[in-house]
């Protein structure tokens, strides 16, 4: 079976477009067969270098997000191999974006570091108000 990307090229351009206009210093490559994209964001003054990527069942599995740099322990919201746990098993579908995931990534970054300072991961998701509000796909069906 041909990857996503080749099989869906309007919702590559949709991806892209919208991770470009949210976040214009992303990094969108093609690497070991799937779609990559890295994001520098800098959250009070700490810069952390985000790796998200695209499994090959897009748009039915959805993109997984890892933390490049700086190196994080173990953390709450955090798998053993690194990857972050941003949603919950209803929060998404076929059309969350990946715009979308590189925003609760962010989320969850500013959460990453109230719980370095206070040792207490705030209750919900503080990027909560973004989910649908912020996801184009849900609001041209609208």
């Amino acid at each position: 079976m041909k990857p996503w990307y080749i099989r869906l090229p309007e919702r590559l351009r949709l991806e892209t477009n919208l991770i470009n206009k949210v976040y214009p210093n992303t990094r969108i490559s093609q690497r070991k067969g799937r779609i990559e994209v890295y994001l520098k964001f800098r959250w009070k003054g700490k810069l952390y270098n985000i790796m998200m990527y695209y499994p090959d069942r897009f748009p039915y599995d959805h993109p997984e997000v890892v933390i490049t740099s700086p190196r994080i322990n173990p953390a709450p919201h955090m798998f053993g191999d690194g990857r972050l746990c941003l949603w919950g098993v209803d929060d998404v579908g076929p059309q969350t974006s990946g715009k979308v995931i590189l925003d609760w990534a962010c989320g969850w970054i500013r959460s990453y570091e109230e719980y370095r300072r206070t040792k207490h991961w705030p209750d919900g998701n503080k990027w909560e108000n973004q989910r649908e509000s912020s996801n184009p796909l849900l609001r041209r069906r609208a």
